[in-house]
């Protein structure tokens, strides 16, 4: 079952935003992955909107990221 186009919309948003904060850190995709994530090339499909991902990278981003989408 495909996403919606709100839901891709929502998906793109979202990268956008871990974009914005990787790059606030000052990171390239290649530091990301320097400092602990896994594949920079996973990363960037992630900020591109074109991975869907769970509660759990969530969760890995945000400790790879040190911020907060759910307290």
């Amino acid at each position: 079952m495909g996403l919606t186009k709100k839901e891709q919309a929502d998906l793109k948003e979202f990268g956008l935003m871990l974009r914005k904060i990787r790059e606030s850190i000052g990171w390239t995709l290649e530091q990301a992955e320097e400092n602990g994530w896994p594949s920079w090339q996973h990363l960037q499909k992630i900020e591109s909107g074109q991975k869907n991902i769970n509660f759990t990278t969530i969760k890995k981003l945000e400790i790879l990221y040190n911020f907060t989408i759910f307290k």
